[in-house]
Order: C-alpha cells, then sequence, then structure tokens
C-alpha cells in the first residue's frame, strides 16, 4: 500500500485504477504542485552484500506517461531506468539495471530493474516522470499514475508477485498439477496430444511447458521444454531417455505454440505449425496420472503460458501441425 509503508514525496495517495489482478487495490500516485521529484520511496529493505535483486512494479499510465525506477541506497552504481507506460518503450538507463517492461493487459505493464547489493539495507524509489530523463518538474495537482505490487526479490529475474506487508516472504515455487479424475477425463495413460502456447524469459537449461509423468522427476514423462536454444518433445520410459525430437529454435520473448504427440513407437512435433518431426521408435512411459503445467518438479518454465489444449488420443502430425499455427 503506497498510503502506508511507502514514504511519499510531492505527492499523494488516491484510489487506482482497477489492479491487475482484477481487485479495486491499486494506487494512484498524485503530484503536488512542486517543482521537485515527485517520488514514493521504501526505505530500510534488508539486503545481502553482493546478492543480485530485483526490483518490480505494475503501472498505468493515466495523464503521465513515464515513470522512473532506481536501487539507491544500498546498491552499486545505483541502477536507474525510465520507462514510457504508454506505449511499453524502455527509456534512458543509469547503471547497468539490465531494465525490462512487459504488458501485463489491460493498460497494465510491470517495469523491472536489478542491481548488486553493496550494504545491509537498501532504498528503492519511483518517480513521476514528465518526460524521458526528467523527473524534476513542477507538479499539477490533477495529474498523476496507477501503481500496484512493488516488489524487490532476490535474482535477476521477476517473478509472481507476492502480498507482502512489513517483513519479507520465502516464496515457493508456483506449482499447477493436474491430477486425479481431472487428469482421467481429459488425458489417458497411453497416448496423448498436447498443444502449447507461451513464451520464455530466458533460453538457458531445461524449461518445461507440459510435463505429463508419474511424479518422479526424469522417469516415466513426457514433455513438451525449451533445452537450451530449442524447442523439444522429450520422452522418458523408465529411466532411460527414449525419444529427443528437436521443434527448432527458441528465442526468449517470443511466443510459441509447440505440438506435440505421443504413444508408444510414434511420436510427433510441430512449432508454430512448422513441417513435423517424427519418430517411430520408442516406448511410452508407463504409469502417467498427472500434467506439470510451467514445471516438472525440477525445472521450471521460466515464461507464460497462454493455452493449453489437450487430446486424449495421439494426434496424426496434420493435425498438431494444423493446431499450433
Amino acid at each position: 500500500n503506497f498510503g502506508t509503508t511507502w514514504a511519499l514525496t510531492n505527492a499523494t495517495v488516491a484510489t487506482g485504477a482497477l489492479s491487475p489482478n482484477g481487485s479495486t487495490n491499486s494506487d494512484r500516485i498524485v503530484e503536488t504542485a512542486v517543482n521537485s521529484v515527485h517520488q514514493a520511496a521504501q526505505s530500510s529493505v534488508p539486503l545481502t552484500i553482493g546478492q543480485t535483486y530485483r526490483f518490480s512494479v505494475y503501472v498505468k499510465a493515466a495523464q503521465r506517461n513515464w515513470i522512473a525506477m532506481q536501487l539507491s541506497t544500498g546498491f552499486t552504481s545505483t541502477p536507474g531506468q525510465y520507462f514510457n507506460v504508454s506505449t511499453g518503450a524502455l527509456g534512458t538507463p543509469a547503471g547497468n539495471p539490465a531494465g525490462r517492461i512487459e504488458d501485463a493487459g489491460n493498460g497494465w505493464y510491470r517495469c523491472s530493474i536489478q542491481g548488486v547489493a553493496s550494504a545491509t539495507s537498501g532504498l528503492v524509489v519511483i518517480y513521476l516522470a514528465s518526460a524521458n530523463n526528467t523527473v524534476v518538474y513542477l507538479g499539477d495537482v490533477n495529474n498523476g499514475l496507477s501503481l500496484w505490487g512493488a516488489q524487490v526479490e532476490i535474482g535477476s529475474v521477476e517473478t509472481s508477485y507476492i502480498s507482502t506487508t512489513t517483513t519479507s516472504v520465502v516464496r515457493n515455487a508456483d506449482s499447477a498439477v493436474m491430477t486425479g479424475a481431472n487428469f482421467t477425463s481429459v488425458l489417458t495413460a497411453a497416448q496423448n496430444g498436447i498443444v502449447a502456447e507461451g513464451s520464455f524469459k530466458g533460453i538457458s537449461g531445461l524449461n518445461p511447458m507440459i510435463s505429463l509423468d508419474a511424479g518422479s522427476p526424469n522417469v516415466n514423462s513426457v514433455r513438451i521444454r525449451g533445452n537450451g536454444a530449442t524447442t523439444e518433445l522429450a520422452v522418458y520410459a523408465g529411466a532411460a531417455f527414449t525419444v529427443q525430437l528437436n521443434g527448432g529454435a527458441r528465442v526468449a520473448g517470443t511466443t510459441y505454440k509447440v505440438g506435440g504427440a505421443a504413444k508408444s513407437t510414434d511420436y510427433g512435433i510441430s512449432v508454430n505449425a512448422a513441417t513435423p518431426v517424427g519418430q517411430l521408435t520408442g516406448t511410452y512411459p508407463s504409469g502417467i496420472n498427472q500434467m506439470q503445467i510451467g514445471g516438472d518438479g525440477t525445472d521450471f518454465m521460466n515464461g507464460w503460458l497462454r493455452t493449453i489444449r489437450a487430446w486424449p488420443q495421439r494426434l496424426i502430425n496434420a493435425e498438431i501441425q494444423a493446431f499450433s499455427k
């Protein structure tokens, strides 16, 4: 709540726009008629020296279209970044902030920067800006914008928002699993077709979009995933890696529709309606009884899933190509 635990300078708080989670709990930050900075700051953020932190906030433009964010006292090089929250464009950076702006829907953008802690306590600041490179200006009591969901967290990737008040929390990994009757009403233990649509934040390591499995990592599973710079259908029968079909290159931030089809000795993959790649060998895993969404219990997607479509049968290759268009 920007009206309670944040320190406002030359700004006031009013009720904001409908927040990204559909609640009426965002704050409208309004300028005062002073020729200076107009900001919200959070001090005494607990830090570990040498640790990388990511600072993020959701913003919706109103009379003001620009903000600036800064990791100030307690961070090496005090990284900062300007953001145009009307067009979704990055403005001027300072101090290597690795700034990102991502469309969160309904006019909201999630803005974020990162920095390395140089002290055990830090100060983070959100400035209203009249333009790129301009945080000092004569404010107007009719001007402002909406803020919601500010978060400082360990690491270089902003994760899903967790509401906190005056103390930090330890987050669990996001986990979504379809089991029991929910699974058997859609999928089978012997053959399946899946089309998953989404995008990845990065292209390092293994990033499962969907895992059909029996609950144990790297044992008896069918996965649609990213693997380094490629997308693939990967199958384990027991602990043996029996199928690895390359669906083509992947790039961070690009949306992919990955269609996978699997039954014993008959597998296929098509990405964004490309010519399917198939394999007519490989035993189908036994004991599959759940679908993990966005992970496999060990590795995680590190991205967004937009849609999942599932069939209780091995789609033919022409079908996975058509459905992944």
